[in-house]
Protein backbone atom coordinates (compact mmCIF):
# COMPACT_ATOMS: atom_id res chain seq x y z
CA UNK A 1 0.00 0.00 0.00
CA UNK A 2 1.85 3.58 -0.98
CA UNK A 3 1.89 6.00 1.66
CA UNK A 4 -0.50 8.13 0.28
CA UNK A 5 -3.46 5.86 0.24
CA UNK A 6 -1.79 4.81 3.82
CA UNK A 7 -2.10 8.28 5.58
CA UNK A 8 -5.55 9.01 3.99
CA UNK A 9 -6.77 6.04 5.65
CA UNK A 10 -5.65 6.39 9.19
CA UNK A 11 -6.97 9.98 8.76
CA UNK A 12 -10.07 8.75 7.98
CA UNK A 13 -12.21 9.49 5.01
CA UNK A 14 -14.73 11.83 5.87
CA UNK A 15 -18.86 10.29 4.70
CA UNK A 16 -17.14 6.90 3.90
CA UNK A 17 -17.71 3.74 6.67
CA UNK A 18 -14.73 2.02 5.73
CA UNK A 19 -14.33 -2.08 7.13
CA UNK A 20 -13.65 -2.38 10.59
CA UNK A 21 -12.57 1.53 11.02
CA UNK A 22 -14.37 1.73 14.15
CA UNK A 23 -12.00 -1.39 15.70
CA UNK A 24 -9.22 0.50 14.29
CA UNK A 25 -10.78 3.75 16.58
CA UNK A 26 -10.62 1.87 19.29
CA UNK A 27 -7.37 0.11 18.91
CA UNK A 28 -6.42 3.83 18.43
CA UNK A 29 -4.39 3.95 15.20
CA UNK A 30 -6.46 6.64 13.49
CA UNK A 31 -5.30 9.86 13.65
CA UNK A 32 -7.30 12.65 15.82
CA UNK A 33 -10.05 10.16 17.02
CA UNK A 34 -10.51 8.12 20.21
CA UNK A 35 -13.56 5.86 21.29
CA UNK A 36 -16.50 6.39 23.66
CA UNK A 37 -18.28 4.48 25.82
CA UNK A 38 -20.68 5.35 28.29
CA UNK A 39 -22.65 2.96 30.30
CA UNK A 40 -24.54 3.35 34.00
CA UNK A 41 -26.93 1.29 36.07
CA UNK A 42 -29.80 2.46 38.40
CA UNK A 43 -30.58 -0.40 40.62
CA UNK A 44 -33.83 1.99 41.70
CA UNK A 45 -35.28 3.91 39.27
CA UNK A 46 -38.32 6.11 40.55
CA UNK A 47 -41.21 7.42 38.30
CA UNK A 48 -39.62 10.73 38.13
CA UNK A 49 -36.92 11.22 35.59
CA UNK A 50 -33.79 10.02 36.65
CA UNK A 51 -29.87 10.11 35.01
CA UNK A 52 -29.04 6.26 34.07
CA UNK A 53 -25.86 6.06 36.72
CA UNK A 54 -25.58 4.62 40.78
CA UNK A 55 -26.62 8.28 42.07
CA UNK A 56 -30.22 7.66 41.56
CA UNK A 57 -31.59 10.87 40.87
CA UNK A 58 -30.89 13.65 38.34
CA UNK A 59 -27.30 13.95 37.85
CA UNK A 60 -26.07 17.65 38.75
CA UNK A 61 -23.40 19.34 36.44
CA UNK A 62 -20.99 22.18 37.86
CA UNK A 63 -21.28 25.26 36.49
CA UNK A 64 -17.74 27.05 37.38
CA UNK A 65 -14.75 24.43 37.59
CA UNK A 66 -13.68 23.14 41.53
CA UNK A 67 -11.42 21.03 42.97
CA UNK A 68 -12.99 17.34 44.07
CA UNK A 69 -13.27 15.74 46.77
CA UNK A 70 -12.65 12.00 47.16
CA UNK A 71 -13.64 9.24 50.05
CA UNK A 72 -14.06 5.53 50.86
CA UNK A 73 -17.36 4.70 52.93
CA UNK A 74 -14.85 2.51 54.50
CA UNK A 75 -11.99 4.80 54.96
CA UNK A 76 -9.76 2.55 56.89
CA UNK A 77 -9.77 -0.04 54.26
CA UNK A 78 -9.76 1.17 51.43
CA UNK A 79 -5.81 3.75 52.25
CA UNK A 80 -2.49 2.29 51.07
CA UNK A 81 -0.97 -0.50 53.02
CA UNK A 82 -4.97 -2.07 53.47
CA UNK A 83 -6.90 -4.48 51.28
CA UNK A 84 -8.89 -2.14 49.47
CA UNK A 85 -8.37 0.72 46.79
CA UNK A 86 -5.23 2.85 47.29
CA UNK A 87 -5.34 5.22 44.46
CA UNK A 88 -8.12 6.68 42.50
CA UNK A 89 -7.82 7.76 38.82
CA UNK A 90 -10.27 10.93 37.36
CA UNK A 91 -10.64 11.98 34.42
CA UNK A 92 -12.90 15.22 33.24
CA UNK A 93 -12.78 18.00 31.91
CA UNK A 94 -11.12 21.81 32.61
CA UNK A 95 -12.73 25.21 32.86
CA UNK A 96 -12.08 25.58 29.60
CA UNK A 97 -13.50 22.42 28.33
CA UNK A 98 -10.28 20.45 27.64
CA UNK A 99 -9.45 16.94 29.15
CA UNK A 100 -7.65 16.51 32.08
CA UNK A 101 -7.18 13.54 34.32
CA UNK A 102 -5.72 13.25 37.89
CA UNK A 103 -4.62 10.43 40.16
CA UNK A 104 -5.02 10.90 43.93
CA UNK A 105 -4.32 8.40 46.65
CA UNK A 106 -6.95 7.73 49.02
CA UNK A 107 -6.60 9.02 53.01
CA UNK A 108 -8.34 8.05 56.55
CA UNK A 109 -10.54 9.37 57.78
CA UNK A 110 -10.89 11.33 54.15
CA UNK A 111 -11.61 13.06 52.07
CA UNK A 112 -8.70 13.68 49.66
CA UNK A 113 -8.63 17.00 47.58
CA UNK A 114 -7.77 17.39 43.80
CA UNK A 115 -4.50 19.75 43.11
CA UNK A 116 -6.76 20.46 39.67
CA UNK A 117 -9.99 22.25 39.02
CA UNK A 118 -12.69 20.37 37.03
CA UNK A 119 -15.69 21.11 35.29
CA UNK A 120 -17.18 17.50 34.21
CA UNK A 121 -15.73 14.60 35.70
CA UNK A 122 -16.70 11.40 33.24
CA UNK A 123 -15.13 8.82 35.29
CA UNK A 124 -13.35 7.77 38.08
CA UNK A 125 -11.46 4.08 38.70
CA UNK A 126 -9.35 2.20 40.97
CA UNK A 127 -5.63 2.29 40.18
CA UNK A 128 -3.94 0.14 43.07
CA UNK A 129 -5.44 -1.92 45.40
CA UNK A 130 -4.39 -3.75 48.09
CA UNK A 131 -4.85 -8.08 48.79
CA UNK A 132 -8.77 -7.93 47.98
CA UNK A 133 -8.11 -6.35 44.77
CA UNK A 134 -10.87 -3.94 44.53
CA UNK A 135 -12.63 -0.92 46.84
CA UNK A 136 -13.97 -1.95 49.85
CA UNK A 137 -16.20 0.73 50.12
CA UNK A 138 -18.46 3.27 48.19
CA UNK A 139 -15.85 5.64 46.75
CA UNK A 140 -17.55 9.03 46.10
CA UNK A 141 -15.84 11.94 44.70
CA UNK A 142 -17.78 15.41 44.90
CA UNK A 143 -17.42 18.71 44.49
CA UNK A 144 -15.23 21.12 46.89
CA UNK A 145 -18.09 23.46 47.63
CA UNK A 146 -21.53 22.16 47.83
CA UNK A 147 -21.06 18.34 48.13
CA UNK A 148 -22.44 17.42 44.98
CA UNK A 149 -21.92 13.78 43.51
CA UNK A 150 -20.12 14.09 40.45
CA UNK A 151 -19.15 10.29 40.58
CA UNK A 152 -20.36 7.26 42.26
CA UNK A 153 -18.10 3.78 42.45
CA UNK A 154 -19.98 0.52 44.05
CA UNK A 155 -18.17 -1.43 46.28
CA UNK A 156 -16.33 -4.31 44.39
CA UNK A 157 -16.50 -2.28 40.75
CA UNK A 158 -13.56 -0.72 40.48
CA UNK A 159 -14.88 2.29 38.41
CA UNK A 160 -17.88 4.80 38.51
CA UNK A 161 -20.49 3.93 35.67
CA UNK A 162 -22.69 6.86 34.87
CA UNK A 163 -24.40 7.45 31.32
CA UNK A 164 -23.24 11.02 30.68
CA UNK A 165 -20.57 12.45 28.54
CA UNK A 166 -19.43 16.12 27.32
CA UNK A 167 -17.60 16.60 23.87
CA UNK A 168 -14.42 18.22 24.56
CA UNK A 169 -13.51 21.63 23.19
CA UNK A 170 -12.14 21.58 19.69
CA UNK A 171 -13.91 18.19 19.24
CA UNK A 172 -16.92 16.68 17.97
CA UNK A 173 -18.65 13.67 19.00
CA UNK A 174 -20.03 10.79 16.58
CA UNK A 175 -22.48 8.69 18.53
CA UNK A 176 -22.72 5.12 16.63
CA UNK A 177 -24.99 3.35 18.98
CA UNK A 178 -27.24 3.37 22.10
CA UNK A 179 -28.20 0.35 24.37
CA UNK A 180 -30.52 -0.16 27.13
CA UNK A 181 -32.53 -2.64 29.60
CA UNK A 182 -34.84 -3.27 32.81
CA UNK A 183 -35.16 -6.34 34.53
CA UNK A 184 -37.43 -5.96 37.32
CA UNK A 185 -40.90 -5.99 35.04
CA UNK A 186 -41.43 -2.16 35.43
CA UNK A 187 -42.51 -0.49 32.21
CA UNK A 188 -39.62 2.29 31.55
CA UNK A 189 -38.97 4.93 29.25
CA UNK A 190 -35.17 5.25 28.36
CA UNK A 191 -34.49 8.36 27.15
CA UNK A 192 -31.34 9.79 25.71
CA UNK A 193 -30.81 13.89 26.30
CA UNK A 194 -28.66 16.56 24.01
CA UNK A 195 -27.96 20.21 25.36
CA UNK A 196 -25.95 22.37 23.33
CA UNK A 197 -23.74 24.87 24.58
CA UNK A 198 -25.15 27.47 26.36
CA UNK A 199 -28.84 26.29 25.40
CA UNK A 200 -31.51 23.65 27.22
CA UNK A 201 -31.88 19.91 27.49
CA UNK A 202 -33.34 18.14 24.50
CA UNK A 203 -35.05 14.87 24.14
CA UNK A 204 -33.27 12.98 21.33
CA UNK A 205 -35.10 9.55 21.52
CA UNK A 206 -37.78 7.50 23.87
CA UNK A 207 -37.70 3.88 24.24
CA UNK A 208 -39.91 1.98 25.95
CA UNK A 209 -38.27 -1.60 27.22
CA UNK A 210 -39.89 -4.07 30.47
CA UNK A 211 -37.93 -7.63 31.19
CA UNK A 212 -36.30 -6.43 28.07
CA UNK A 213 -33.16 -4.81 26.20
CA UNK A 214 -31.68 -3.11 23.54
CA UNK A 215 -29.12 -2.67 21.18
CA UNK A 216 -29.31 -0.22 18.21
CA UNK A 217 -26.31 0.80 15.74
CA UNK A 218 -27.98 3.94 14.36
CA UNK A 219 -27.91 3.84 10.66
CA UNK A 220 -27.37 7.95 10.43
CA UNK A 221 -25.19 8.35 13.40
CA UNK A 222 -25.96 11.78 15.61
CA UNK A 223 -23.23 14.33 15.52
CA UNK A 224 -22.88 16.98 18.14
CA UNK A 225 -21.07 19.86 18.61
CA UNK A 226 -17.76 20.86 21.10
CA UNK A 227 -19.34 21.33 24.87
CA UNK A 228 -22.38 19.17 24.16
CA UNK A 229 -23.98 17.19 27.06
CA UNK A 230 -25.45 13.89 26.36
CA UNK A 231 -27.21 12.14 29.00
CA UNK A 232 -28.78 8.67 29.40
CA UNK A 233 -32.49 9.03 31.63
CA UNK A 234 -35.32 6.89 32.66
CA UNK A 235 -38.20 6.49 34.69
CA UNK A 236 -40.04 3.46 35.73
CA UNK A 237 -43.98 2.98 36.08
CA UNK A 238 -44.57 2.42 39.78
CA UNK A 239 -41.15 2.72 40.40
CA UNK A 240 -38.44 0.32 42.14
CA UNK A 241 -36.79 -0.17 38.51
CA UNK A 242 -33.91 -1.64 37.56
CA UNK A 243 -32.27 0.09 35.17
CA UNK A 244 -29.46 -0.06 32.64
CA UNK A 245 -27.88 1.64 29.24
CA UNK A 246 -25.61 3.94 27.44
CA UNK A 247 -24.31 5.08 23.96
CA UNK A 248 -21.37 4.53 22.63
CA UNK A 249 -19.07 6.16 19.51
CA UNK A 250 -16.17 8.17 19.14
CA UNK A 251 -14.78 12.04 19.26
CA UNK A 252 -12.71 13.56 16.59
CA UNK A 253 -10.71 16.86 16.16
CA UNK A 254 -13.05 19.72 14.53
CA UNK A 255 -10.34 19.32 11.81
CA UNK A 256 -11.51 16.44 9.67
Amino acid sequence: MGNGIRNRILKGFPGIALPRYEIDIAKGIVEGRSPVRRFGHNPVCAATEETIWEGSALYVYLTVAERLQVSSSVPATDIPASTGAWTVFIKGLDANYNIITETVTLENPGPVTTTKFFLRVFVARVMSAGTGGKNAGNIIVENNATGNTLAHMPIGENQSHAAIYTVPRGMRLIVLSRQGGEVASKLTHILFYVRMYGSVWQLKRDIIVKDSHFYTHIGMPWVFTEKTDIEARAWATGAAGVVFGGFDGYFEENKY
